[in-house]
């Protein structure tokens, strides 16, 4: 009887040492998926992070493509201004020079 409760008693504790080896494995393999969750929230979190970087540097990009297209326009429509008062100038002189040629004729005629 006692060899029997010996034995027994070492099966107990052998399925005790193995749950205890299982418990420890399954708490091991617990710690490295929540580490590697942790790895990859924060790989996440980078590459989210340098989504909306990129995004803002798309964005900047087009608001300085479009900022360089308005100063393009503007510097157009005040070289065609500065053309158009030049071309002004131009035709008054030659009315005011037609118109002191016409006098001068006038003036020549008389005498």
């Amino acid at each position: 009887i006692q060899i029997s409760k010996d034995d027994e008693l070492f099966h107990i504790q052998e399925e005790e040492e193995s749950l205890r080896t299982a418990m420890m494995e399954s708490m091991n393999a617990c710690k490295v998926a929540e580490s590697d969750l942790i790895l990859k929230e924060k790989e996440d979190a980078r590459q989210l992070r340098e989504a909306i970087q990129i995004s803002k540097d798309d964005e900047l990009f087009h608001i300085q493509e479009e900022e360089e297209s308005l100063r393009t326009a503007m510097m157009e429509s005040m070289n065609a201004c500065k053309v158009s008062e030049n071309k002004k100038k131009v035709e008054d002189n030659e009315f005011l020079m037609i118109l002191a040629l016409s006098q001068n004729d006038t003036v020549m005629y008389e005498d």
